[in-house]
């Protein structure tokens, strides 16, 4: 009995507090549109600067919204006189005086539709419900995408922090012009593209509903177009780089592609060409930064097969870099570098002592270098290219060779795993015996 005494006076206790804590949020909810009463009266009746040093000095909000107020009045009677209905409705009182300037903006911005007396008032006492429904009362005419919507709401609390390209795009669609129209886009948009964005997911923000439409409008079917949304738009500038031309082509000319391959090229791409991948190593308190292995990659005239060797390439690099951890290079070889004449060219022996440097030998060479890494982080081998320098600059890559930790020439190979030829056995040859390596019986074959 005692138990269930205690029980109830817990119930009671919490429930009291639950009272209390919503009476003092609705307490100084009202006090705060009290407050801002005198501050909307004074607006009504004061004209200059002046009356407001002398009766409200410490707010410059009020003084920066009668400038604006009385530019209504000087250039748009008309719409000034619905601006004073607004602020004389008895019901109508935004919390913040920020949502009367950005209110202004829309006067000025847009022609009035709809009169003020046919406005059904939301129920809700939320600046930002508010804000839009009156926005969407007055000055909406057309419909306008959800995402558009969307930003009116916010609009009432960005206080000059949404993006300009998005404000423009904003008045712009309320007018009811195309986004195919808008010179603030940085890319070229047209009318069909302008179709899709006005029947876009409605998950998505106004950024991603361009993009979207973008994509939709080269050909992209409605799903691949959301995931490439999904995967690829991130904060920033609204820009449409080169590669993505490219790389819609692909997706177009093979719709069918898995989804766990497209998930790998989908996280492939965000890491070479939107910033470096940042992983958790043992014993290191900070994530380490990976840069990206192929910043210039492209999907011009590739296969699924073919772009996913790169993919595999990069994964491969990634867990190397795991296991490298903080190391930057590999440990130098004490065998020294070699050059030699061949013809009118010059061409070098040079041990590759950096991870990313491995794996690009690897995949210009043809060949599974790039997997040796861990092996040059212990030191077990050192890996060397030879290349044949033109005297006009040109560059070819000849060799790849491993010599393992006892001066032992191990592994020789050409592009596509060939074998060296008879004149580049005879360099080696000559490196090795300078150098004091001995060559492995297949290394040569």
């Amino acid at each position: 009995m005692a138990n269930r005494k205690k029980r109830i006076a817990r119930e009671l206790a919490l429930v009291e507090k639950e009272q209390a804590v919503k009476a003092h949020f609705n307490r100084k909810k009202k006090q705060r549109k009290t407050n801002l009463r005198p501050s909307i009266d004074l607006l009504l009746g004061v004209q200059t600067y002046n009356d407001i040093v002398s009766k409200h000095s410490e707010s410059k909000e009020l003084k920066y919204i009668l400038r604006q107020k009385n530019s209504l009045r000087n250039n748009h009677p008309e719409k000034y006189c619905i601006l004073e209905k607004v602020l004389q409705h008895p019901k109508l009182l935004f919390t913040q005086l920020s949502c009367y300037e950005q209110l202004l903006y829309f006067f000025f911005e847009l022609e009035i539709c709809r009169n003020l007396e046919t406005w059904r008032m939301p129920k809700s006492k939320i600046d930002a419900v508010l804000f839009k429904s009156l926005v969407m009362h007055l000055f909406v005419k057309y419909r306008i995408p959800k995402c558009v919507e969307q930003d009116i709401y916010n609009y009432s609390s960005t206080y000059h922090g949404m993006a300009h390209y998005r404000e423009k795009l904003m008045f712009h669609v309320i007018k009811g012009e195309g986004i195919h129209k808008l010179s603030e886009l940085k890319f070229g948009l047209n009318s069909k593209m302008n179709f899709h964005f006005f029947n876009a997911p409605l998950k998505f923000n106004t950024k991603k509903s361009v993009w979207w439409a973008k994509a939709r409008g080269k050909g992209v079917s409605y799903s691949m177009a959301t995931k490439m949304v999904d995967h690829l738009v991130f904060y920033g500038e609204l820009i449409w780089r080169e590669w993505y031309d490219d790389f819609i082509f692909f997706i177009n000319r093979i719709p069918d592609i898995p989804q766990k391959e497209l998930n790998l090229i989908f996280d492939f791409l965000i890491y070479q060409k939107h910033g470096n991948k940042r992983i958790r190593i043992p014993n290191c308190e900070d994530a380490i930064s990976i840069p990206a292995l192929y910043p210039d990659f492209s999907f011009k005239g590739r296969t699924v097969a073919s772009v996913m060797k790169f993919v595999d390439k990069w994964i491969t690099y990634v867990n190397m870099y795991k296991e490298m951890g903080t190391i930057g290079e590999f440990k130098t070889s004490p065998v020294q570098p070699f050059k030699v004449k061949h013809h009118k060219n010059v061409v070098r022996f040079r041990q590759i002592k950096t991870l990313k440097g491995l794996v690009l030998e690897g995949t210009l060479m043809n060949h599974c270098v790039g997997t040796y890494g861990v092996y040059c982080i212990k030191g077990e081998s050192s890996i060397w290219s030879v290349r044949e320098i033109f005297p006009h600059g040109k560059i070819k890559k000849l060799l790849t060779i491993e010599i393992e930790e006892e001066k032992r020439i191990s592994q020789i190979n050409g592009k596509n795993n060939r074998y060296a030829k008879n004149h580049e056995m005879q360099w080696i040859k000559t490196w090795a015996e300078r150098e004091g390596l001995t060559i492995s019986g297949d290394a040569g074959d």
